[in-house]
């Protein structure tokens, strides 16, 4: 079997997406050579290993043109996760919001509520349900694998994923003994977002990214030693935006 580079695998996999989706093709263009190069492994009998997030943006049109790609390799197994809808979103939120700067002040004005809100109906239609939906009505079911994200038996996706893919076991095996669970980790905003609120009500003055990094990391610091690390209060959505 082939494997190919992560780089490779979401300018492949925009291909098949459609271009007027926001940002996927202006950041991930599609590559034409990794179609043929595809094309060409199948010819030798290779087995190829894809895997991208942005697959989950793929419509009809767009499954149907994978489809007939992928119909040059004689078997085909399509693994998708399926993580609770209202577990995915506040880690889509947070991927968002991780890697935010001061200069983006829409990303610090707008919580998790807003988003919610703004964005529910959208991202539905991203979620494994739906894309399920779309996938089984050109692929036979028997081809596509529904895998447990939250499943406690595995180690971590990573495992999860190998160990029930066909002819992986060496992968499954390997995947046992390496550490992936920091490979993309969540962030926590309450610090910062704490910096930027006094930040907002002139109490302090945060010119750039560099000193809101310090002071979230202070207010850290102190909500661990002097509160003991007391949970904040939340203001939970209300029944009518979830």
């Amino acid at each position: 079997g082939k494997t190919v580079s992560s780089s490779n695998h979401v300018r492949l996999a925009t291909c098949f997406v459609d271009p007027i989706v926001e940002d996927v093709r202006t950041i991930y263009p599609c590559d034409p050579d990794r179609l043929l190069h595809g094309l060409d492994l199948a010819a030798k009998g290779h087995n190829v290993f894809i895997t991208a997030e942005t697959l989950d943006k793929i419509d009809r049109e767009g499954i149907e043109m994978l489809k007939s790609y992928l119909s040059h390799w004689i078997d085909v197994t399509i693994m998708i996760f399926y993580r609770r809808y209202y577990d995915w979103l506040p880690s889509v939120f947070n991927e968002i919001h991780k890697g935010r700067r001061l200069v983006q002040q829409e990303k610090w004005e707008e919580s998790i509520v807003d988003f919610l809100f703004q964005y529910s109906e959208s991202y539905h239609r991203l979620h494994v349900v739906s894309l399920f939906n779309r996938l089984q009505q050109k692929f036979k079911k028997e081809n596509i694998v529904l895998l447990d994200y939250h499943d406690k038996q595995t180690k971590g996706p990573e495992e999860n994923l190998f160990c029930n893919m066909p002819n992986a076991a060496h992968m499954c095996n390997a995947t046992r003994f390496i550490d992936t669970s920091t490979s993309n980790p969540s962030a926590n905003l309450d610090y910062s977002d704490l910096a930027y609120g006094a930040k907002k009500e002139g109490l302090i003055s945060i010119p750039d990214d560099r000193k809101m990094a310090q002071v979230a990391e202070s207010i850290e610091r102190y909500h661990k030693s002097n509160l003991n690390a007391r949970k904040f209060e939340r203001v939970c959505p209300s029944s009518s935006i979830l």
